[in-house]
Formats: C-alpha cells, structure tokens, sequence
C-alpha cells in the first residue's frame, strides 16, 4: 500500500478545493432556496389575487340584498296600511248591514202596503 505523504502544500490543496466545493454546494443551496422562494411569492399572489375576486364578488351580492333597516321600514308600511284597510273593510261592512237592515225594512214596509192594497 503506497503511503501518502502529507505536506503543507497538500493540506492546503485540500483545505482549498473543501472550501471550493462547500461555496458552490451553498451557493446550489441558496439558489435553490430563492428559486422555492420566488415560487411561493407567485403562488400566494395568485392566491390573494383570487381571494380578492371572491371577496369582490362577495360584496357585489350582498349589495343586491335588503338592508335590515329598508325590510322593517317596508313591513311597518306594510302593517300600516293592512290596519288602514281594515279599517275601511270594518267600515264596508257596517254599511253593508246597516242597507240590509233598511232594505229588510224598507222590503217589510212595501210588503205590507202591497199587502194591505191587496187585501
């Protein structure tokens, strides 16, 4: 087996080429690293530039949607004139019966003199 004989030139030959070979090991590492990086940077613009659409278009319907205050201001409308109504139905028919009263009588009244004109 041959012996290798170690000097100081050789040392730092090898001291050398370690470093050598540990910077372009790093510098693939950071490379690498900024490439995944710069991935990830796209990816998640993207992401938000979609979540962006989502929210847009989220607004857009709840913009169709009555507000809370504009659907109890129609219903107490509403309510207001459904009494008013009532009130005007009630109305119609105590009119209503108060002619059938009086065509009642009015109907008792002619009967008799027709009755009495007859008879």
């Amino acid at each position: 087996m041959p012996r290798t004989q170690w000097t100081i030139s050789t040392l730092k030959e090898l001291f050398d080429r370690t470093i050598e070979d540990r910077d372009v090991r790093v510098n693939l590492a950071l490379s690498a690293a900024k490439e995944a990086v710069t991935k990830a940077e796209l990816a998640d613009e993207k992401r938000f530039a979609l979540l962006n659409e989502f929210r847009g278009q989220q607004a857009d319907e709840a913009r169709k949607y009555a507000t809370r205050d504009s659907v109890d201001q129609s219903v107490t409308g509403i309510e207001h004139r459904l009494t008013v109504n009532e009130a005007g139905l009630a109305t119609l028919q105590g009119r209503a019966l108060a002619l059938a009263g009086f065509g009642a009588l009015f109907g008792g009244v002619v009967g008799a003199m027709i009755i009495k004109t007859i008879g």
